[in-house]
């Protein structure tokens, strides 16, 4: 037979229908083809679909379903809020500077941001933040840490009035032998006491 698919002898003897789509394009086979195979394409779909769903439908279900329990004495409703630490040049090897860094932050930024509507949803009557508002804080100089500070209150912004309690981590003063003194006092000066 002639044309895209001819028959052929496979294992065992076996008549198989062998399909040729170089023949189509002259014996070449397109560059569609050739970056994005069938499977390949159906592998990107999934993933397009994937995502969609964990980071749109997934946050909204999430947002509508989520409620404080109810009780006959009234009780405080305190948010928790565990290690956001807001990514920068410090964060992964492969984005300290450039495309590759706007797009991590990007990515987390966005991700944050949706987090903390959830949280402002919720209208907590305080929250409390376990420490490591910055992955690289205790890097930071007095300019880097102010920009960074700065750009983690525009992602975690709570309703006005909402009480706010903060406990320092180790990427906020460092730990141990990491232990940084001066970062410690920034903390206390512009953030919160180190304990309560």
């Amino acid at each position: 037979p002639s044309g895209s698919a001819d028959l052929c002898v496979g294992g065992g003897g076996r008549m198989e229908r062998n399909n040729k789509p170089e023949e189509e394009h002259g014996g070449k086979m397109s560059a569609r083809h050739l970056l994005f195979p069938r499977s390949t394409r159906f592998v990107i779909m999934g993933m397009i679909c994937n995502v969609l769903l964990i980071e749109l439908f997934t946050q909204l279900w999430w947002t509508f379903s989520c409620r404080w329990p109810r009780t006959e004495n009234g009780f405080t409703r305190i948010a928790v809020v565990a290690d956001p630490q807001l990514t920068d040049r410090s964060s992964y090897g492969f984005a300290r500077s450039g495309v590759a860094l706007w797009a991590v932050r990007l990515l987390c930024d966005t991700y944050l941001t949706r987090a903390f509507s959830l949280v402002r949803s919720l209208r907590p009557e305080a929250v409390v933040f376990m420490g490591d508002l910055m992955d690289g804080a205790r890097a930071y100089g007095p300019d880097e840490f102010w920009s960074e500070y700065a750009r983690f209150r525009s992602i975690a912004r709570l309703r006005e009035g909402t009480p706010e309690m903060h406990v320092a981590g180790n990427h906020d003063i460092g730990l141990g032998h990491s232990f940084c003194v001066s970062c410690a006092q920034r903390f206390v000066d512009n953030i919160s006491p180190l304990s309560y």
